[in-house]
């Protein structure tokens, strides 16, 4: 459980990485390409304006992850090919970097199941992203490849789903007459 020391380190943490340049304009390109592509998707698709707003979102959530985890390199894009990984199991939450790793997906998933109405699809596109970018992570020494990072970004996420599936749940629950997958 966090205490108050721990959610102030959390917030330093994160204030320190979100104040990087690098993050700030890798979180900007990934949003000038992530937002309208989403956003011409979910209209194309038909889906209703809450949900085009939920697929945004999830372009935006999308877009931080991107920044968080491969934003942050030195001097210009510099590839070090480093080529490793800490292989550690288990979901320890007990660092503030453990706690942002398990948040960090969170808001991507939930938008995300939010705007398709669908929970597993979702989980395991956060899965392939995560591991897609601790891959990254091992072979160009930016951040830090860690296996435990997977677990904790697809927790985050996945307990995020749910409560999506939830609101989902509970929104149809108020109009009965409209199913699942119509606007």
């Amino acid at each position: 459980m966090a205490n108050l020391h721990t959610v102030g380190d959390i917030a330093t943490i994160a204030s320190i990485v979100l104040r990087q340049q690098q993050v700030l304009v890798t979180f900007g390109l990934g949003c000038l390409l992530l937002v309208p592509s989403s956003a011409l998707l979910g209209r194309r698709a038909g889906w209703s304006w809450w949900r085009v707003v939920a697929a945004v979102m999830t372009a935006i959530g999308t877009a931080l992850i991107i920044a968080v985890t491969l934003g942050r390199y030195e001097n210009g894009i510099l590839v070090r090919w480093h080529r490793g990984c800490l292989l550690q199991p288990g979901l320890s939450l007990h660092s503030p970097e453990e706690q942002l790793n398990f948040m960090l997906f969170a808001p991507a998933c939930f938008f995300g199941v939010l705007a398709l109405r669908r929970y597993l699809p979702v989980l395991a596109v956060a899965l392939l992203t995560s591991a897609l970018v601790e891959a990254v992570q091992s072979v160009t020494g930016v951040g830090t490849c860690q296996t435990s990072d997977i677990v904790r970004n697809v927790g985050g996420g996945a307990i995020a789903g749910l409560v999506a599936l939830m609101v989902v749940a509970a929104w149809q629950q108020g109009r009965p007459d409209r199913p699942v997958g119509a606007g």
